[in-house]
């Protein structure tokens, strides 16, 4: 989702992020804190909660 987002603002990549975190997206969230085409300080946010 995120990444099909790239063309978001950050704002609203954030909101994406946070709307897994709010739902448990744990295996999503994984894969996006692995994935270098998401920007690092998503990565990290998802790192965070994992």
């Amino acid at each position: 989702m995120l990444v099909q987002a790239g063309g978001l603002a950050g704002t609203f990549r954030r909101q994406a992020l946070e709307g897994l975190i709010d739902c448990s997206g744990t295996e999503q969230l994984e894969s996006l804190a692995d994935d270098p085409s998401v920007p690092e300080p998503l990565r990290r946010r998802a790192r965070e909660v994992v």
